[in-house]
Order: C-alpha cells, then structure tokens, then sequence
C-alpha cells in the first residue's frame, strides 16, 4: 500500500504536475491517485480531454506522464488521511522544503534526459494545486 509519486521517473519534461494535499486513505489502500469512488478528479480529467480516450479511472496514474505528459504529486506524499483538516499549516510548512527539493530533482532529471542545459525546458507547464 501506499501512494507514489506519479512523476515519469524523470524520463522526460511534464505538461502538467496535478499537486493534492496528501493523499487519501482510499488512494493510500489501491496505491492510485484521486482512487476514493466519490473523488471526481478522474471523470474532470477524462472529460477536459487531460486524460487519454479510454482512461477509465485511477489505474492509469501510473502510464499517464509518459503518454500524456500529466503527473501526479502531493504536498504531504507518504503522510495519508482524508480529512484535510487534521493537518494544519505548521504541518504543510515542514512538508514545504521537501516537496520543492522533489519538484526540482524532476525538473533536473527531466532536463538531463532532454539535453537541456538551461534548466528551462524541463519545467512543466503548468502546475495545478487541487484540494
């Protein structure tokens, strides 16, 4: 069990980096993002079209950064629970330094893959923040 980042092993630059929170005890059990049945993230992501034709849930979490160029990451990666709220910001604070050292060591291993030199080309897109 357990939820991990769904980066591309830093094969190749992302499109978008998709950031929770810290994920769910449901996603946490399958070992998939966005996995709790109530959880709306996968039908918003098939339907916008950021999702492949024929994605039909959280199992594809871990093909879509190569294929699709969307990536998955939390805030509080390895720390699961639903309630959000049991986490106070003195808690996301002390998560802060590690999620930027992880979000930089993907940029980095991207831009090595693609020959980048400037560092600029392996960033993402866009990062979006959900939760």
């Amino acid at each position: 069990p357990g939820v991990t980042e769904k980066l591309g092993g830093n094969a190749q630059p992302l499109r978008l980096i998709i950031v929770g929170h810290n994920p769910s005890e449901e996603a946490w059990r399958r070992g998939h993002v966005y996995a709790h049945p109530s959880n709306h993230m996968w039908r918003i992501l098939i339907k916008t079209g950021l999702a492949p034709p024929g994605t039909t849930g959280p199992e594809a979490d871990d093909g879509l950064p190569a294929t699709w160029g969307v990536g998955f990451c939390d805030v509080g990666t390895g720390h699961p629970g639903t309630d959000s709220s049991q986490f106070k910001s003195d808690v996301f604070v002390q998560w802060q330094k590690e999620f930027y050292n992880r979000l930089t060591d993907h940029m980095a291993g991207a831009a090595k893959a693609i020959g980048c030199v400037c560092g600029r080309c392996s960033a993402p897109a866009l990062v979006a923040f959900s939760g």
